[in-house]
């Protein structure tokens, strides 16, 4: 199902490497549609992708959204949804 979310993309730097595209393409999706379903409506999410450091690129996914305090322990681990364990 689509959000109707606008998403806005900034690539700083050169994101090229040696990578495992599969499993970005499954994080890139798991983390962008989770912050389009779970963020706040009416605001967009943000995917910046930061390839300016030789060593290293840094993705980051943001939104309007806030996660409970209380989940920020395990919100990480497979198969968490919300208030629910």
């Amino acid at each position: 199902a689509s959000s109707g979310r606008s998403i806005a993309l900034e690539v700083d730097g050169d994101p090229r490497g040696t990578w495992d595209r599969d499993r970005l393409a499954q994080l890139a999706s798991n983390l962008v549609g989770n912050a389009c379903q779970h963020g706040a409506a009416g605001h967009q999410v943000h995917v910046r992708v930061d390839g300016r450091h030789a060593d290293r690129v840094r993705l980051e996914v943001r939104n309007a959204g806030v996660i409970p305090r209380e989940l920020l322990p395990r919100v990480f681990e497979p198969l968490q949804e919300g208030g629910t364990r």
